[in-house]
């Protein structure tokens, strides 16, 4: 009777951790098809030119962005409230969509032609930040955001240039709920 009551319990131990091993193995799982659907919204810089500075987002990843949103503002960390603001309601996958955000000055010359006035286009000159929020299918969450610091500085033949730095993805904690 011992023998049988000791048996029954390293079978009911043996039992728990095989259970234990199945369900972590079971929501790494999940979390492996959750991460192959996640959109990610991928910001590209087209250029300035005398129309506007022109940007194109790319949804690069396998599902669909919702409630995209787009902030373009001046510094590092921009002021979300101060910024020019876009928004989409979805992006699917591998779609994209160009937008423009503000105008740089411009005048005409003699022969009816636009050029930039590089008085008013020397304001411009400094350190932008695009961000991107959106969230993927999961109602609840999670929000995602992408940053896109840059800089538009005057070249040497007196153009506006426009140098992008490294776009960071990540998620957005303070908007995601549990899933």
């Amino acid at each position: 009777m011992v023998a049988l009551f000791v048996v029954t319990g390293i079978y009911a131990w043996r039992t728990h951790v095989i259970s234990k091993a199945a369900e972590k193995q079971a929501e790494e799982m999940r979390q492996q098809r959750l991460s192959a659907s996640q959109p990610v919204v991928w910001p590209m810089i087209q250029g300035l030119s005398t129309n506007a500075l022109e940007v194109v987002f790319e949804n690069i990843g396998n599902g669909p962005a919702l409630d995209v949103d787009i902030y373009l503002g001046r510094g590092e960390e921009p002021i979300i409230k101060d910024s020019e603001h876009r928004w989409y309601s979805y992006i699917v996958a591998g779609d994209n969509k160009k937008t423009t955000f503000f105008k740089p000055p411009v005048s005409s010359d003699s022969m009816g032609g636009f050029v930039m006035d590089l008085n008013l286009v020397a304001k411009l000159v400094g350190k932008y930040t695009l961000l991107i929020e959106w969230r993927d299918l999961h109602i609840s969450g999670p929000f995602f955001q992408a940053k896109l610091p840059f800089t538009i500085e005057i070249d040497s033949n007196q153009k506006p240039l426009v140098k992008e730095g490294l776009v960071i993805i990540e998620p957005i904690y303070t908007k995601s709920k549990p899933i």
